[in-house]
């Protein structure tokens, strides 16, 4: 009983002690989502979505915690940082108690936040500030990437130059050589510094860091500086660079044909070519091109500008289809950002409901733990009467092992065989007794008795089937006996047991209880001792014993 009463208070405290966890504070939830963050950005976020703001607003450290995981979480699943609002306690919170990397993590995704926002200026502003007061070569290299990158989206192209030259000069990597310097040779066409520009895509095609001809990194890099040819007035060579690149160089992608087919129409247009620019526009489907605004819109102006030459007009669709497809794009990202905007106010309201929930969350705790009580003091009061059945089972078990006993230890014949046959017959009523009502406290009971009539306490089995079979032998002549000795080796000791209990006239459902089997498998054995005994369909295989082992 002590031990089934260990059990359920065992079970009631991990009850109460995982329902506790529910109450878990902000500072534990925010330590958790900072250990998954990297694997696990997605769980991380679930997991802050349960800290409420009313929990984090008076402390500082929690504050800045919170918004630099929930960036993080958010950068690492390329969600936009528009409703990370709180990057600047971070940034303040950091930068005041000199912790640097946290410091520079926090300002980072604080400019991608600005951007995100429209607010391009302070995006750039506030990474040339990390510039200022990051000393780190490593984090140096992430900033100028940042700032570049945010610098052309503002068109602020020589702060881009600026940073790929510093990018370009501290590399070593051919890759990382390939890339930021075309990242330089862009930027200074598109500052008008053509010549720079041009210069810059020679010093490249001479160098090591120069891709092998005509493979796709090459043909990238071949479409970029026909541009720089072009922007320093040579079209016929920009023309034959794009054209030989298009020839020879495979598509990456199905996509990569229509940028390809742009630029070459942009580079014959400007050669003179009309024809063969109008031949180029007339390989771009309309339908494929426009998913694309930036390429729509510069199939359009060149398709205006030829037919401006050749009928003195620029088309009605342009000046109509151009403007409203541009108003539209417009109307949809504000639109966008202020979905964002407004999620990030409903996000604070379902924040404030949380907190009401998990108050009722404590008030069914109580009620849970108040019921686990009741329930194990009922277990309790349960047990302590099961234990009191089996108590009286173990002391009729010792009285029929008693009799057993006695009747063994009979010195005079004929009193010893008729005392014999009536405890016999006790026995198996007591079996039927317990057999005829399965439950579990008559199981422990036969086990008992079994134990006491084998002699070994650990044996487990309802029957002690050495002693029944020796019942059985005394009260039927012999039945078992005769039945190992005229059927050696037939039967299974299953098979021989279920004989045994039809003989002593037990039905198939005691029979199932006392060997732990179902009714449905003394079936099946039933139905293996009439094959191994050839009994007819109609006939019964105990009358082929049991004149087998009369005779």
């Amino acid at each position: 009983m002590l031990e089934r009463l260990t059990l359920w208070v065992s079970i009631c405290l991990v009850a109460v002690i995982a329902l506790t966890g529910c109450g878990r504070s902000a500072s534990n939830r925010i330590a958790d989502a900072a250990r998954v963050v990297e694997q696990r950005p997605d769980s991380a976020l679930v997991i802050l979505s349960q800290v409420s703001y009313a929990d984090i607003s008076d402390d500082e450290e929690l504050m800045a915690r919170f918004a630099l995981v929930r960036g993080l979480a958010n950068n690492r699943l390329d969600k936009s940082l528009v409703t990370d609002t709180l990057l600047p306690y971070a940034v303040r919170y950091y930068s005041g108690i000199n912790d640097t990397l946290r410091w520079a993590l926090s300002s980072r995704m604080l400019a991608q936040h600005y951007y995100a926002t429209g607010r391009t200026g302070e995006a750039v502003e506030c990474v040339d500030r990390l510039l200022d007061n990051i000393d780190s070569q490593d984090l140096c290299w992430d900033i100028h990437i940042n700032r570049a990158q945010l610098a052309f989206i503002e068109r602020d192209y020589e702060t881009a130059a600026r940073d790929a030259r510093w990018l370009v000069d501290h590399t070593s990597l051919p890759e990382d050589q390939l890339k930021y310097s075309d990242m330089l040779m862009v930027s200074l066409s598109f500052s008008g510094r053509h010549a720079e520009a041009l210069a810059v895509g020679d010093l490249v095609i001479h160098s090591d860091s120069m891709p092998q001809k005509y493979s796709v990194l090459w043909g990238d890099f071949m479409n970029d500086y026909a541009y720089m040819l072009q922007g320093a007035g040579r079209q016929a060579d920009a023309v034959a660079a794009m054209e030989d690149m298009m020839a020879n160089t495979p598509l990456p992608f199905p996509e990569e044909a229509l940028s390809r087919n742009l630029s070459m129409a942009e580079f014959q247009l400007n050669a003179g070519n009309i024809a063969k620019a109008s031949h180029c526009l007339s390989l771009i489907d309309d339908d494929s091109i426009s998913p694309y605004a930036e390429a729509y819109i510069k199939k359009a102006l060149m398709l205006s500008v030829i037919e401006y030459n050749q009928n003195g007009r620029i088309p009605a669709t342009v000046m109509q289809d151009i403007p409203k497809r541009m108003d539209m794009a417009l109307r949809m990202a504000v639109n966008g950002r202020e979905t964002a905007i407004e999620n990030v106010y409903l996000l604070d309201r379902d924040k404030a409901a949380m907190t009401i929930e998990r108050q009722r969350m404590w008030i069914v705790i109580l009620s849970l733990v108040a019921v686990l009580v009741l329930v194990t003091s009922v277990s309790v009061y349960l047990i302590y009467r099961r234990r009191e059945r089996l108590a009286a089972a173990e002391e009729k078990a010792e009285t029929l092992a008693e009799m057993l006993a006695s009747v063994r230890n009979d010195s005079r014949e004929e009193s010893k065989d008729v005392m014999l046959r009536k405890l016999v017959l006790q026995q198996l009523g007591i079996l039927k007794t317990f057999a005829g009502a399965p439950t579990a406290q008559n199981q422990d009971a036969l086990r008992k008795i079994s134990s006491l009539a084998s002699g070994d306490a650990d044996s487990g089995s309802l029957v002690d089937w050495g002693s029944l079979f020796q019942l059985v032998d005394e009260l039927y002549d012999g039945f078992h006996s005769h039945l190992t000795r005229e059927f050696p080796g037939l039967f299974s000791e299953k098979e021989i047991q279920i004989i045994v209990l039809i003989k002593a006239g037990f039905s198939t459902k005691e029979i199932g209880v006392l060997t732990e089997q179902s009714s449905a498998t003394i079936y099946v054995r039933k139905t293996a001792i009439r094959k191994k005994l050839n009994t007819p369909a109609n006939g019964d295989f105990m009358l082929q014993i049991e004149g087998k082992t009369a005779s």
